[in-house]
């Protein structure tokens, strides 16, 4: 590894929003060529990414053949070749990327763009860029997940509780959770496990599909202490315990065994977060 303490930060320092470490491989990949800090942040980002895309591949198709590892290290390394062109890297400039947005402007052919500026190494420490990226960030997953939930939700009220496609026979409820500072009723679908003995009670696990952050809806119940919920057709409120130590393990290794997919989320999160169950209790 490195001996470089800003290319070391860059790989695995903390980051605002919070993003994965760089693998073990592309991180000794990264310091043998002796890259750029600033090119070792963007493979870190892309890999964060890319990161994050395969967790939800493989959460909502689970049927589809590829090689996980191949993908994650080829996101960790795809521009380590620009280490021969240090200088260029380095240079500021602008980027305009065009994204079509919105029947009028297909309509008159004009993309809207995005102006997004890179300015040199270091140049990432501004708190104001920081903070803009990162409410870019938000702002994107929030609409990708927001647009996502709504086709799910939709077609679990149209069928009694049941979903097709890669959740057909997933249990699945619906969390209907307040946000801790808008107040604002949020409703979200997520896998449960039921009680083995008790039906008013299931649990649900903030995996955020192996992210290296807890879910908002986790958040804002802990918060609540309470909520509601559908199950099937029945709708109900709740009352919510998050699982303390050996009682949580036990459980999330049921939802692993019966759910390999939970298991990856455990080992991508390994080192990083603990992902929590939470108990919901019929109130």
């Amino acid at each position: 590894m490195t001996n470089d303490p800003t290319l070391a930060r860059a790989m695995r320092g903390t980051a605002d929003p919070p993003m994965l470490p760089l693998p073990d491989r592309a991180a000794e990949l990264v310091s043998a060529l002796s890259c750029p800090p600033r090119l070792a942040a963007h493979l870190r980002a892309v890999h964060d990414a890319a990161h994050r895309l395969v967790g939800r591949l493989e959460e909502h198709c689970p049927g589809l053949d590829f090689d996980r590892e191949a993908v994650l290290f080829g996101a960790a390394t795809h521009d380590v070749g620009k280490t021969v062109h240090v200088a260029a890297s380095q240079v500021r400039r602008c980027h305009r990327i065009p994204v079509i947005r919105g029947p009028r402007r297909r309509a008159a052919g004009r993309p809207r763009t995005f102006t997004h500026t890179l300015g040199p190494a270091g140049a990432g420490q501004n708190p104001a860029g920081r903070l803009a990226g990162a409410q870019r960030q938000r702002e994107f997953y929030m609409s990708d997940a927001h647009d996502w939930n709504a086709q799910i939700i939709a077609e679990f009220r149209a069928n009694e509780g049941r979903v097709g496609g890669v959740f057909e026979g997933a249990p699945l409820v619906l969390l209907h959770h307040l946000g801790r500072k808008s107040r604002q009723e949020y409703v979200t679908p997520v896998m449960y496990l039921p009680h083995e003995a008790d039906p008013g009670v299931v649990y649900v696990f903030a995996s955020k599909a192996g992210a290296p952050t807890n879910p908002e809806w986790y958040h804002n119940l802990v918060a609540a202490g309470d909520g509601s919920v559908e199950r099937g057709t029945d709708a109900y409120r709740v009352t919510v315990r998050e699982l303390p130590g050996a009682e949580r393990d036990r459980v999330y290794a049921e939802q692993a065994r019966r759910y390999p997919g939970f298991a990856e989320y455990a080992r991508q999160t390994a080192g990083v977060r603990t992902i929590p169950v939470l108990e919901l209790s019929r109130a």
